[in-house]
């Protein structure tokens, strides 16, 4: 019985030895694009960031038409999210190649395994990159999440979830968050406008008329789950 408690001892090393091996492949072949240095949403502010995707960009027409007359059906998918809550963002991030995580902190869990208190992370695709001039370009259309504020949040649980015990989370819809404030109206803004320049802006959308109908339907998701919002 004594050996094989050591052999089983032996076994697990080893999986952990193959693991770390793995892991110091993994950090050697990363292509740090220089972003990862930036942790924290307050370091974003002492950067030069400029708006590489804006919404309506391409097909204005087809956007607006999109909110316009097919709202019921971009509310139905929203409203089929697996996570919702109300969240306030801590200011930390974690910006990689291709993924853009941003931590919070619950205030009220919806629906989900969430509740008031507990710290997670939701990740997006549409983050951050460099240029050709290694400018910093920002591909969302909706902005970072601002500390001090609060979001109603639509999410799904990693894959990882019950492997590593986190809360982190992925976007799978085109919306992500939404700012709690209502009635609120934003500025139409231009591809390559600097981020600093924006930065109060909940979504970067180039027409006003498009954006009008964004808050529309912004103001409708708000109104669903009315009870909840402080």
């Amino acid at each position: 019985m004594f050996k094989r408690d050591w052999i089983w001892a032996g076994a697990l090393l080893g999986v952990f030895f193959l693991a770390f091996l793995f892991g110091q492949y993994q950090r050697a072949h990363f292509l740090d694009t220089g972003l990862s240095r930036m942790t924290t949403y307050s370091e974003l502010e002492n950067e030069e960031i400029y708006i590489a995707s804006p919404l309506g960009m391409v097909g204005e027409d087809l956007g607006y038409n999109s909110y316009s007359k097919h709202q019921d059906e971009l509310v139905s998918d929203l409203m089929l999210s697996s996570v919702v809550a109300i969240v306030e963002p801590t200011g930390v991030l974690e910006i990689g190649k291709e993924s853009f995580g941003q931590e919070f902190t619950v205030k009220t869990g919806i629906r989900g395994d969430l509740s008031e208190g507990d710290v997670g992370k939701i990740y997006t695709h549409l983050g951050f990159s460099t240029g050709d001039r290694d400018q910093i370009l920002y591909h969302g259309f909706f902005n970072v999440m601002k500390p001090g504020e609060q979001y109603l949040i639509f999410m799904e649980p990693t894959k990882w979830n019950s492997l590593s015990g986190k809360k982190e989370f992925n976007t799978e819809r085109i919306y992500g968050y939404f700012n709690v404030k209502k009635d609120a109206s934003g500025q139409a803004r231009s591809q390559y406008t600097r981020w600093k320049d924006a930065q109060d802006e909940e979504f970067f959308v180039t027409s006003q008329r498009l954006l009008d109908e964004i808050y529309g339907f912004k103001n409708r998701m708000l109104s669903e789950f009315e009870e909840s919002i402080p």
